[in-house]
């Protein structure tokens, strides 16, 4: 049998694969992250300075400032992962994520 040879199994594995990518790409365009790490990430890559074009004048600055770019590049990352034992490190991620959406989506009251 293959690594995930139980139906069960890869539907949770894509699930948490799933959120686990948004969280990844989520965190690094958007958040500050811890002691400003994400933040500090985007400067370094010199995401707020801008060509003529609109977008940022380093390569990874134009990645780390597009949340559908960058969604693709976690995304392999969280499949290849998906496929291997490993698939649990992306659990954390994925309990977060469903947090942040129900944070947002659900909670009025702040």
């Amino acid at each position: 049998m293959g690594p995930i040879s139980n139906l069960p199994d890869v539907w949770l594995r894509f699930i948490v694969a799933a959120l686990a990518t948004w969280r990844i790409a989520y965190m690094f365009t958007v958040e500050l992250g811890p002691f400003d790490v994400f933040k500090r990430l985007r400067e370094y890559t010199k995401v707020d300075y801008l060509r003529d074009d609109g977008w940022p004048v380093t390569n990874l600055g134009r990645l780390l400032s597009c949340i559908k770019c960058l969604s693709v590049w976690s995304g392999l990352l969280c499949a290849i992962l998906m496929l291997t034992p490993l698939w649990i490190v992306m659990l954390p991620l994925a309990l977060s994520a469903i947090t942040i959406i129900i944070k947002e989506q659900v909670v009025t009251y702040e």
